[in-house]
């Protein structure tokens, strides 16, 4: 699912979150934050709902298949567009520039997969 939203687990992504101070574009800024305690910040509040606590109804299989099955490319960025005026993107890396992921794809908890080959 395209949620143009984050994960909210920051710190198992291997791409950054936008600097949204850095960011030109007024359309892309609104649609990809939300106001938390006074402030815009990045959208994960549909990672949080779907897949966060521990009553999560899903688990999110690339974060499932990154640090569970430890397939290091499973948590690559999933958007490609690269536009100046929607912020700086920046890969933990440092190899290369990619925006962070915004797709998911999930499956029930009850049975995440043995592998993943997304």
């Amino acid at each position: 699912m395209d949620t143009n939203s984050y994960p909210h687990r920051a710190a198992d992504e291997t791409t950054e979150l936008l600097d949204w101070a850095q960011v030109e574009d007024p359309v892309h800024f609104q649609q990809r934050t939300i106001e938390r305690d006074g402030k815009r910040v990045s959208d994960t509040q549909p990672s949080e709902i779907l897949t966060g606590g521990p009553k999560a109804v899903f688990t999110d299989l690339a974060h499932h298949a990154g640090t569970v099955l430890r397939q290091k490319d499973a948590l690559a960025a999933t958007a490609s567009l690269r536009r100046t005026d929607q912020g700086p993107h920046t890969a933990s890396t440092g190899s290369s520039v990619l925006p962070t992921g915004i797709e998911r794809s999930c499956a029930s908890r009850a049975s995440p997969p043995k592998t993943y080959d997304g």
